[in-house]
């Protein structure tokens, strides 16, 4: 229920966007010189205008420069020094006790420049262009004469079945169509996003925008140009509304036009199409430069009532020892977006899990991937078996389809636009269009791609409904039958299947939409955190130590957390080798997720200050019961201590039987009778409504305590009222409750008013405790 509230709250906040920093202003000697200030609330009992006004007031009382509130967010402030002042380590002191000291701060964050990585694998040596010209050419659709009878397909294919599919494959005219299998695989029959029906139910992600946020996009492309949304736009790295890259020597500002490319590629004759080729993109340049957690707020909710869906190919580095995420303001934008985005549905959030398989890391790690508040995705090659680059971890949601090992593997990787500002590594002319595109950046933006199209057919989905669905639908897989891929299968207590590997399976666009279809609103999130016992426990070396923590019944009826989707656990360790601990989660049912696993090249020495790890392996089991916390340590150096740790329960009051119902509803609808415009189904969808951006109408900590101060008095007169009523008889009470005119003349007990003040009574009429202090008297 805290959650709800919170969210709640959080949904009033808001602002006009952001007046960004100029890169002068951004990195000074080493030091940043750059606070986020966030104002108090209770202070200022107005609008937007008087925390402009007060934010001015601090920054000329400091000297610094006020650069105006970050991104949405109401009440956060970015200030920097003044650029021809001199850096000293004693000046920044003294400014931070200022500001600690500050009546006015809440509180402030020093921003320093974050290690931010794009997702893709690309070993040089295995890169491939094919050259096409770039002559801009007039799109051509190919979707006007295609049945719209097809069929869902089974993951495994007979012949006929195949035979007929191809059939019904649409007739592109884009040279590179046949070479993007992931679209529709023709090597490899069901591994692909299983995505030609829909089309042929005319479902392209018409009506949906999907930023991605990224490098830039070279917006113009022939092949991109007829989709590009401008309004949902904006370059954090050049402070303007053209997300246009930069060409760089090393070519590196191409990963964004080719993320777009896979979503939103129009069919034409050039290159090939998007997995969503009717919906819209927006580009959000922030990578091309140094980063700080104010602009990863402003990009995670920049336009917000245009962009649905924000894909983000990027993260901490993957080199198994970065313990990173997202920091406050960046958290505080993922909230504000999932409760004010879509006019109060939520904006959908998806990240890639990581590249750093290979060197031993796991997504668990990164806390964009343990947020509750994005989709984490993995990914899988053209045989369905995880690559040797990918992440794992039980945070994952789903995985779809990417590039395979650089060798010894016949596996292709994604075939999507390019940009053709430069030349390629190989010295061949940029040609607009790659067969090259890896690594789990590559399954991000078709899962973005997908999940635009689920919208399209019901755009009133919560961003938790998105979760949901992806949930329920995700195709099992086993790849090539590999036994670390078989065993890496789990079947948990509601039934669902998942893996640290590929998370509840592939993303297959036909179940999506089609679930989308008939999806019922899922109910609010709430939240529960039970009490839990075991602080400043010893870590002992080659041993374990278990704690508990128990949800009754009642807990769960009160909290209405009834069945499971999150499950969290925060905690503070202190350890000389932060790798050699190991951290699991065991929920009532018996499903244990290893959500921390050892990584030999973690040696800092710093362990973890209130790190968050999450699992979604317990998801639709029910919340009631014991919780085990288990911390090993792998190493032989030392041990550790376990200053604090809470549990975190996230989930709804949807019931065990009602998750086995909506599974068999979403299995109903993979017949595609609901989603065939012959059969004009639909569920009406609430129209949301725009979210006020005042926070003078969140509950103020003025409010909350006259509203505590009214409930004191309230509580006061209600002891006073039944001790008097205590001491009255039943005529007394009658009269006291109700006197009627009759009573009123024949009773003794009430007594006119013009005597009232002779006996002490202020109310008209002698109280009963007052009759009793007369008689006594007497």
């Amino acid at each position: 229920m805290k959650v709800a509230i919170r969210m709640w709250l959080l949904a009033l906040v808001g602002a006009s966007f952001p007046n960004l920093i100029p890169p002068k202003y951004l990195h000074f000697k080493g030091n940043t010189w750059q606070w986020a200030i966030k104002l108090r609330a209770s202070d200022i009992n107005s609008t937007r205008i008087l925390f402009d006004e007060l934010a001015e007031q601090i920054a000329r009382e400091h000297d610094l420069l006020n650069h105006g509130q970050v991104g949405e967010l109401i009440g956060h402030y970015l200030f920097t020094r003044r650029p021809d002042e001199e850096s000293t380590d004693l000046r920044e002191f003294q400014l931070e006790q200022k500001l600690k000291r500050h009546p006015h701060v809440e509180y402030y964050s020093p921003q320093v420049l974050l290690n931010r990585k794009k997702r893709y694998y690309v070993p040089k040596a295995h890169e491939r262009f094919i050259e096409m010209s770039i002559e801009e050419r007039v799109p051509k659709r190919a979707l006007q004469n295609i049945s719209i009878s097809t069929k869902p397909r089974a993951h495994k294919l007979t012949d006929k079945q195949f035979k007929t599919l191809t059939s019904l494959v649409p007739k592109f005219e884009d040279p590179e169509f046949a070479n993007q299998w992931h679209l529709f695989n023709r090597r490899f029959p069901g591994n692909d996003c299983n995505v030609t029906g829909v089309w042929a139910m005319n479902v392209t992600g018409s009506g949906v925008t999907v930023a991605v946020v990224d490098d830039g996009v070279q917006w113009d492309h022939p092949d991109l140009l007829a989709n590009y949304n401008p309004k949902g736009s904006f370059d954090l790295n050049s402070n303007d509304d053209n997300p246009m890259p930069q060409y760089d020597e090393n070519e590196e500002n191409k990963h964004g036009t080719r993320c777009a490319g896979e979503i939103a590629a129009v069919p034409n004759d050039v290159c090939g199409v998007g997995v969503s080729f009717g919906a819209k993109f927006s580009g959000i340049r922030v990578l091309d430069g140094p980063i700080t957690d104010s602009m990863e707020a402003t990009a995670f909710n920049k336009h917000l009532d245009v962009n649905d869906i924000y894909s983000c190919s990027w993260g901490p580095e993957d080199d198994a020892k970065t313990l990173d995420g997202p920091h406050p303001l960046a958290q505080a934008a993922l909230i504000h977006g999932v409760t004010a985005g879509r006019r109060g549905f939520g904006s959908i959030y998806i990240v890639a899990s990581g590249n750093g398989g290979n060197e031993g890391d796991n997504c668990n790690f990164d806390g964009y991937a343990n947020s509750i508040y994005t989709i984490t995705i993995g990914a899988v090659d053209e045989r369905g078996d995880m690559p040797y680059y990918a992440e794992e971890c039980a945070s994952m949601l789903a995985s779809t389809f990417s590039s395979g090992n650089p060798s010894g593997r016949d596996t292709r990787k994604i075939v999507t636009t390019d940009w053709t500002m430069g030349r390629s590594g190989s010295g061949v002319a940029g040609a607009g269009c790659t067969s090259s595109h890896t690594g789990t950046s590559a399954a991000t933006p078709l899962a973005a791609g997908m999940v635009a199209l689920m919208l399209q057919v019901r755009p009133c989905l919560t961003w938790r409904d998105v979760q949901h669905i992806i949930v329920y639908t995700a195709r099992h897989t086993k790849g090539s039958h590999k036994p670390k891929n078989v065993r890496s299968w789990f079947t948990n207590a509601a039934g669902l299947q998942h893996s640290a590997q590929y998370g509840f399976g592939l993303l297959d666009a036909w179940r999506l939409v089609n679930a989308a279809k008939v999806w019922r609103t899922t109910p609010m999130l709430t939240s529960f955190s039970p009490p839990t016992i075991g602080y400043n426990e010893k870590i002992r070396t080659n041993d374990f130590l278990r704690l508990h923590a128990s949800v009754s019944e009642r807990d769960a009826a009160l909290h209405r957390v009834i069945t499971l989707e999150h499950v969290q656990v925060t905690l503070t360790i202190e350890h000389r080798k932060r790798g050699d601990i190991e951290v699991s989660i065991v929920c009532p049912s018996g499903t244990e997720s290893l959500v921390g696993p050892n990584r030999a090249k973690d040696t800092s020495p710093l362990g973890f200050k209130d790190w968050t790890f999450s699992t979604v392996r317990c998801w639709g089991e029910s919340s009631v019961g014991n919780y085990y916390l288990i911390v090993r340590d792998r190493g032989v150096i030392d041990h550790g201590i376990l200053r604090y740790w809470k549990l975190t329960l996230y989930g709804s009051s949807i019931t065990s039987e009602d998750v086995q119902e909506r599974r068999r509803e979403v299995e109903e609808s993979y017949s595609g009778e609901k989603l065939d415009p012959a059969s004009n189904f639909s569920i009406p969808c609430p129209p949301g409504e725009s979210v006020p951006f005042d926070i003078t109408e969140a509950i103020s900590d003025r409010t909350l305590k006259l509203l505590a101060l009214m409930s004191g008095l309230f509580v006061f007169w209600s002891i006073y009222f039944t001790i008097e009523m205590a001491f009255c008889n039943t005529d007394e009470k009658v009269l006291l409750a109700d006197p009627d005119e009759d009573d009123l003349e024949n009773s003794d007990s009430f007594v006119d008013p013009a005597r009232a003040p002779q006996l002490g009574s202020t109310t008209g009429h002698i109280s009963c405790i007052d009759s009793v202090l007369q008689n006594n008297a007497k």
